[in-house]
């Protein structure tokens, strides 16, 4: 998204990406994230472990106030997936330090490839061969399996001591593997829409069995659990980075589909307007879903039959319990911080919307994606539903 976003303006515009509109994209993705974060983590460091009582509470929540006293500024600097791996706060957002990583690593491949235009192809292919080949390296000298694979006593810990999760799962350098790939898709779904490509129904068939594909593809790991191979072993090594080559390619085949309309029954169904409302909230459900789960399971004074039933119901009450949350959170941090934070970076960029771009009104790369205009998200909004009529009519 930040490619199809981003480089499509740029290229209409004719302007290119800067260092300081990097650090001023960074600079505001930073602010966006932010400020539920650090209220979240505040609870985990305090409150949250009088929250309930029992005989496995202090166990899980104890520990994870002490680890948030200890790391909190590891988290807000986003180098918790480097930094005191062993003792997290807060273990599930090592995605959200990654996430930051390949954001700017994302803005400056683009800046790059725009300003080198006739190189793109070679300079993202050598991106992708280093990181896949930096991986390999990784799993075949640590003697790593192919996939994950979660073995009972580092699930004991919550993964605090497997060197496997540490080194291949939660770094960055680890899922630029993926994050390459994917900007490779994003720059041929603008090639695509440059030639206003219409989906044949070969490609809307093969596209709804792409669907089944992906999790298919997590039921090939089971051909790793089931055997025990001798390693280090330098297929095993190729097939870590290939197999995620492979799955992002799966994700960009499913996003043209998508984009340009394959099923249309499909996509009337996921245009629902509640699934906006849920993708909206997804952000803080993320950030609190972790306390609802650790909270349902140690919170508990009876030993549990964990049946196909109960994980069921745990899981339901888990989404639904997160998104509430998540909705008040939205409604008391998080939206109010975005509407400062455009109204600041308008400020900052020392513009006033008083109309159109061409009436006077000259937009930054921080526009593009939605930074630095009190409206950019309407801007957004209204050139998705446009462009969704456009290809409807087609």
């Amino acid at each position: 998204m930040l490619v199809i976003s981003l480089v499509s303006k740029l290229e209409q515009t004719g302007r290119r990406l800067g260092v300081l509109d990097i650090i001023t994209i960074s600079i505001a993705r930073y602010v966006r994230l932010t400020p539920v974060y650090a209220f979240i983590l505040f609870l985990e460091g305090t409150w949250l472990v009088r929250f309930l009582d029992g005989p496995l509470w202090r166990r899980g929540f104890e520990t994870a106030r002490i680890y948030c006293r200890r790391n909190w500024w590891a988290n807000l600097l986003y180098i918790n997936n480097y930094y005191a791996t062993d003792e997290p706060c807060m273990p599930h957002t090592w995605y959200l330090a990654a996430d930051f990583h390949m954001f700017i690593y994302g803005l400056v491949v683009c800046a790059v490839v725009l300003r080198y235009p006739k190189f793109r192809n070679y300079i993202l292919y050598l991106l992708l061969l280093i990181w896949s080949m930096i991986a390999a390296i990784i799993v075949y000298v640590n003697e790593y399996e192919a996939v994950t694979i979660l073995p009972p006593e580092p699930l004991r810990f919550f993964y605090w001591y497997w060197d496997m999760y540490h080194e291949t799962y939660i770094p960055t350098h680890m899922n630029l593997i993926n994050y390459t790939a994917a900007i490779m898709g994003s720059f041929y779904i603008l090639h695509l829409q440059k030639k206003n490509f219409k989906t044949p129904k070969m490609f809307s068939l093969l596209w709804l069995l792409g669907m089944l594909a992906i999790p298919g593809s997590f039921m090939a790991g089971y051909f790793l659990y089931s055997n025990l191979f001798e390693t280090p072993s330098a297929w095993m090594a190729l097939v870590f980075p290939l197999g995620r080559i492979f799955f992002t390619a799966l994700v960009v085949f499913l996003a043209v589909g998508f984009i340009f309309r394959a099923s249309k029954p499909i996509l009337r169904l996921l245009n629902i307007h509640f699934f906006g409302i849920l993708g909206r909230l997804s952000y803080s459900a993320y950030l609190c879903h972790m306390f609802i789960d650790r909270a349902i399971g140690l919170g508990t004074r009876r030993s549990k039959n964990l049946g196909v039933f109960d994980m069921i119901a745990s899981t339901l009450s888990t989404l639904v319990m997160s998104y509430v949350l998540g909705w008040m959170l939205c409604l008391m941090l998080e939206s109010p911080f975005i509407s400062l934070q455009k109204l600041l970076f308008e400020s900052f960029n020392g513009k006033r919307k008083t109309g159109p771009p061409s009436s006077g009104h000259r937009e930054t790369p921080a526009n593009f994606v939605g930074i630095g205009t009190a409206d950019g998200k309407k801007q957004i909004d209204a050139e998705s539903a446009q462009d969704s009529t456009q290809q409807e009519t087609l």
